[in-house]
């Protein structure tokens, strides 16, 4: 009995020390979650820029469901930012450049013109242009511009930040989470340029994105034959990517191996990241376990009754009756995919200086980055299981196939598929 006094009475001195020590790790855990979360939001302020940074051409590579896609979608959005202030910064270059033009009245011109042109933006530029003519040449003191060539350059951005939009090709669904909108469907074919003058399909223009995920199942990959690879104008396209269309246009593709591309057009890569891994960053959910906390209270008593008979099978008819606990726990589902969208993507990758060196583990041929994006504009954009389509259409042709159990007694089965396996 004295023992246990005694146990009692440490246990006693000892409770508000252990309170305390509890406390500090509770707010230490909660201080360091919250300093992530101010150095993301303060990261990705400056991602658009960070991503211009990589390159014009940027690949991905890396094993299934490491993350590739969804890099490739945050850094496609962040892109679009980028060209977009990129445009009205240089409007505004424009507008201070040229203070002998009223652009209220210019604009208002052109959206006149354009409508009553049906939308035809070339035959506005045009119209327009028409009734301006200068008799001086501007200069910024290291080059010289023609003033209406200015001036269509103007007009072209703001008829593409107003009308156009639509910043990204991709041949798989896509959804533009800056501006709300699907992209426009790429036809790859589209970027041969040694072909299109044949083939009549071009369809690239300044502030655009092109999105070509898992690349390896189109042109220019292994299998490609290679003459046709040398003369279809790809590797031109690649090259000309910043010079041809003024820095607004970039390419973003991914692979699972950076080798399924050729050579001849992987050397036109400016950025090779392979990706490591992820990690995701989310608010405090708290409130969402105080409501996970009360739902399992009202269950528990189901589960005490049920657990002497039938305990898995009468607990999952209860919960898929219409009841309140099934909106409880609606609510909770609800309330917790709203904030863990709300989150940021931390990704981990590698930057290969040189693209045939991907995969490598040699240290001096690579630098470690990491890329932090908000959640939205990854799985915003795009459908994980893009490809599901393809499984489904392949299922058709199955009048062939094996539908027996294996069997370790079925001899005859198993010469069956050994030599269907060898006569491949």
């Amino acid at each position: 009995m004295i023992l246990i006094n005694s146990i009692l009475k440490v246990f006693k001195q000892l409770l508000p020390y252990g309170f305390a020590s509890l406390s500090f790790i509770v707010i230490l855990k909660l201080t360091i979650k919250n300093i992530r979360l101010l150095n993301a939001i303060k990261v990705t302020k400056y991602m658009p820029y960070t991503c211009s940074q990589l390159g014009y051409v940027i690949n991905l590579s890396g094993k299934p469901g490491v993350g590739k896609t969804t890099t490739g979608a945050g850094i496609t959005n962040y892109l679009i930012k980028y060209i977009q202030m990129k445009m009205m910064r240089e409007m505004d270059d424009i507008r201070k450049s040229l203070s002998e033009i009223d652009f209220n009245v210019l604009e208002k011109d052109f959206i006149e013109t354009l409508e009553n042109s049906n939308f035809d933006e070339n035959l506005a530029f045009k119209k327009v242009l028409d009734d301006y003519s200068f008799d001086t040449l501007y200069t910024n003191n290291l080059h010289i511009f023609n003033k209406k060539e200015m001036l269509k350059d103007y007009l072209k951005r703001y008829w593409i930040l107003n009308f156009r939009q639509r910043y990204v090709l991709s041949k798989t669904y896509f959804f533009d989470c800056v501006d709300g909108q699907n992209a426009l469907q790429l036809d790859p074919s589209s970027l041969e340029l040694l072909k299109v003058e044949e083939r009549r399909n071009y369809q690239l223009d300044i502030a655009t994105v092109i999105f070509e995920d898992e690349k390896q199942f189109g042109s220019g990959n292994v299998f490609s034959n290679n003459k046709e690879v040398k003369t279809s104008g790809k590797k031109e396209q690649r090259s000309l990517i910043r010079n041809a269309y003024e820095g607004l246009v970039y390419e973003v593709t991914t692979k699972q191996y950076d080798g399924d591309e050729v050579k001849l057009e992987r050397k036109g890569i400016s950025a090779s990241l392979n990706i490591r891994s992820r990690k995701e960053i989310n608010y405090s959910i708290g409130y969402i376990k105080l409501l996970k906390f009360i739902y399992n209270l009202m269950i528990f008593p189901y589960q005490f009754v049920f657990f002497f008979h039938n305990y898995d099978e009468k607990l999952d008819r209860l919960k898929k009756k219409t009841n309140f606990l099934r909106k409880l726990e609606r609510k909770i589902d609800d309330y917790e995919k709203i904030i863990k969208s709300d989150g940021f993507i931390v990704v981990y990758a590698r930057s290969y200086f040189d693209a045939d060196d991907v995969g490598k583990q040699n240290k001096e041929l690579y630098e470690n980055v990491k890329l932090i994006f908000e959640k939205e504009l990854c799985y915003g954009s795009i459908y994980t299981h893009e490809y599901k389509t393809i499984a489904n259409h392949y299922k058709k042709f199955n009048e062939n196939a094996i539908y027996e159990t294996t069997s370790i007694f079925d001899d005859k089965l198993k010469l069956d598929v050994w030599n269907k396996s060898v006569k491949r």
